[in-house]
């Protein structure tokens, strides 16, 4: 017969971790959260909110989740099977969020638009189940953003992007498939079919207007000004030109960008560089090749050269030795802040707008004195002559996106829509039109013959 073999005791080495045999059979505790007042159960080490400590509806909900969790054989359980809020669904989206929407290691703008988003869906559904929240909540919210004055096209974009949330939920198994369907059916709004305002469209700058601020713009500021109108780039595009990414082979070189707005949908942009914008870079191209070519530190070099020739007392030591100290301590991140290397969108924007307001200052009576500070010029306009400021600025000031419409406009009318298109790098004409305005000397000419 046979001999059994009794089992061998495993024999336990030093240092060698033990590896639990047998699950505890205890029961989670229905405990209570001091930060937030609510009962709280861990299962699987996973905190599950029930509601008031103390209360039935936190009792019942606490029964009901051990139930599952028993059944589920003390695993986690799915997301689910767990009444969860909208409040859990946005904090969880945001995390995703966050890691998505980043290029070049930095968050873009649409980071910022989607917490503005979730923080409206929270404030007033943060304690909704998801199941429950459906079109009249969505309707509500967007009702909310319409009294609020927001513009007709962000409060879509916005209703939008609530949508791409329960999306995301669902494609994650924390959502019923119902509640996007149901949303759906929310319609955007229609212009003129609704009370929320609408913004005026973008239009071309004149080039009267772009000439008048050279003289209070740097000469990067103004290179890049000047290669925008040129070429029709995003000013995105032209604040990152280095000398590694053109192509100068050629008769009319070939820009390519490091980084553009297309480029997760796996768009190339090329941007052709022709003479006259051959001409505005060959001045900035530098023997480090991946040196940006329009560095505000070699503007502000210059600003500081020029005031040191107009100097007529001079230059103290300790006031020379007092400036090199302050650089240093920028230049290793102590105190201040030393001159980027490259110009930032919002920088590039800003001194534009400096620029305009010294080149067009309004006229006497709504313009600020100069002993006046910013709130007492503002406390001085009654509501007619901020009306009237308003009305002045919209008239003289630009932005750089505007040279963009500017360009296209041009190349339009002179080249056709399709050429527009070419230079602008979009897929759809459709898409050009909104940029480039339509000629209307055809339709004169043809209503002078025929109308």
């Amino acid at each position: 017969m046979p001999v059994e073999t009794p089992p061998q005791t495993p024999i336990l080495v030093p240092g060698t971790p033990v590896q639990p045999q047998i699950r505890s059979h205890r029961t989670p505790s229905y405990r209570r959260h001091r930060a937030s007042g609510q009962a709280v159960v861990t299962l699987s080490g996973q905190d599950h909110y029930l509601g008031m400590y103390g209360s039935r509806a936190s009792r019942r909900e606490y029964d009901r989740l051990i139930a599952e969790w028993l059944a589920n054989g003390r695993q986690p359980l799915r997301a689910s099977a767990v009444q969860l809020t909208v409040a859990e669904l946005a904090i969880r989206y945001f995390r995703f969020v966050q890691g998505y929407y980043v290029k070049n290691g930095e968050p873009t703008s649409e980071v910022a638009d989607i917490r503005l988003a979730i923080r409206r869906v929270v404030a007033s559904y943060g304690r909704t189940a998801v199941g429950e929240f459906g079109p009249l909540a969505l309707k509500a919210i967007r009702d909310g953003l319409v009294k609020d004055g927001l513009s007709r096209v962000f409060i879509n974009a916005t209703v939008g992007r609530i949508r791409r949330m329960f999306k995301w939920g669902i494609s994650n198994e924390l959502v019923p498939p119902a509640v996007l369907q149901s949303l759906q059916a929310v319609d955007g709004l229609r212009r003129g079919r609704s009370e929320a305002k609408e913004n005026a469209p973008v239009r071309p700058v004149a080039d009267e207007h772009v000439a008048a601020v050279e003289p209070f713009v740097s000469k990067q500021v103004w290179a890049m000004i000047q290669l925008q109108r040129l070429t029709g780039m995003r000013p995105g595009e032209v604040t990152i030109m280095r000398g590694c990414d053109l192509d100068t082979t050629g008769a009319v070189w070939e820009y390519r960008p490091s980084t553009h707005k297309t480029e997760h949908r796996d768009r190339e942009r090329i941007i052709p560089i022709g003479p006259r914008a051959r001409a505005v870079i060959e001045p900035f191209l530098k023997p480090d090749l991946q040196a940006y070519l329009f560095q505000p530190a070699e503007a502000e070099a210059t600003r500081l050269a020029e005031l040191h020739r107009r100097r007529r007392t001079r230059v103290q030591p300790s006031q020379a030795k007092r400036h090199e100290r302050a650089m240093k301590r920028a230049a290793r991140g102590l105190r201040g802040r030393a001159p980027s290397s490259r110009y930032r969108v919002v920088s590039y924007c800003v001194a534009i707008a400096r620029a305009c307001e010294r080149a067009f200052p309004p006229p006497a009576p709504l313009a600020r004195a100069e002993h006046e500070t910013v709130a007492e010029w503002r406390a001085r306009l009654t509501d007619k002559e901020r009306a009237e400021l308003a009305a002045w600025n919209r008239a003289h000031r630009w932005h750089p996106h505007q040279l963009r419409h500017t360009a296209a406009t041009q190349i339009r009318k002179e080249l056709g829509l399709e050429a527009a298109q070419v230079m602008l790098g979009h897929a759809r004409a459709d898409v050009t039109q909104i940029y480039a305005e339509k000629n209307n000397q055809l339709a004169r000419e043809i209503a002078a013959k025929l109308g």
